[in-house]
C-alpha cells in the first residue's frame, strides 16, 4: 500500500474483511504534501488510521521508522527497507562527451545531480544551502 491518503482506508477495510495482510510502504510524510490546513489535518488523521491498522510498515529511511511508530504502528511491525539501486548501473563511468553535447553540457560545465523529490521536506533546500555555504554553487554560477 502506498496511497495512504487516497486509498488507504478502503484497502485496510477490505484487507480486514478478507483477513489479508497489508504492507504499507512509508516513503514520505503524506500530510505534508497537503497545503490546505483542513485537508492537511484530515490527511494526517487518515495516515494515523491506516498506519495503525496495517500488518507491516516498510520505511524507506531510518527517520521514517519513528514517524510510523508515532503514527500508530506497532514497533514490532515496522522495518527499515531501503530503496535499492543497481551498482552496475549507478557507478563512476567515463564521461560520454557525445551525450553531454546532446544535452547542451559543455566541457567546462559542472553538473550536480539530485535524485529525490522536490517537496519542501525532501532536503533539497538544505543541500543547496550547504553547497552555497561551501561556495560550490557560487563558483558554478560564475
Amino acid at each position: 500500500l502506498y496511497g495512504v491518503a487516497s486509498n488507504g482506508i478502503q484497502s485496510v477495510k477490505v484487507a480486514k474483511e478478507f483477513n489479508l495482510p497489508i504492507i504499507q510502504r512509508q516513503l514520505d510524510v503524506s500530510h505534508e504534501f497537503v497545503k490546505v490546513p483542513l485537508l492537511k489535518q484530515l490527511t494526517k488523521k487518515y495516515e494515523k488510521f491506516v498506519t495503525s491498522n496495517v500488518s507491516k510498515v516498510l520505511c524507506s529511511a531510518p527517520q521514517l521508522i519513528n514517524y510510523a511508530i508515532k503514527m500508530g504502528a506497532k514497533e514490532k511491525n515496522v522495518e527499515y527497507f531501503p530503496l535499492g539501486f543497481d551498482p552496475q548501473v549507478f557507478k563512476p563511468m567515463v564521461k560520454d562527451l557525445q551525450l553531454a553535447h546532446d544535452l547542451g553540457i559543455s566541457d567546462n560545465d559542472k553538473v550536480i545531480l539530485f535524485v529525490g523529490t522536490i517537496y519542501e521536506f525532501s532536503g533539497l533546500e538544505k543541500i543547496e544551502n550547504l553547497l552555497l555555504d561551501k561556495k560550490v554553487l557560487r563558483d558554478l554560477k560564475n
